[in-house]
């Protein structure tokens, strides 16, 4: 899952760079600035998720090895 998310954060990035050199928005007062703010934004959110789903996965596995110990 966390690979996947993570792709999903170059996907991002690529949409982004892609958006830069099309010119996309050039017209707009604040262009390169806000096409770089927002996709750094969302690609922070889909690697902070990544992060969070790897933690959640890390505390599970030790719980359930705790839980076979104490049987």
């Amino acid at each position: 899952m966390m690979c996947v998310l993570a792709l999903m954060a170059l996907a991002q990035v690529s949409a982004g760079v892609i958006a830069l050199a099309a010119g996309l928005g050039a017209t707009s007062a604040s262009w390169p600035g806000s096409i770089v703010a927002l996709t750094a934004f969302f690609a922070a959110l889909w690697l902070l998720s990544a992060w969070l789903f790897r933690k959640a996965a890390r505390e599970q596995t030790i719980a359930a090895g705790q839980g076979r110990t104490a049987e």
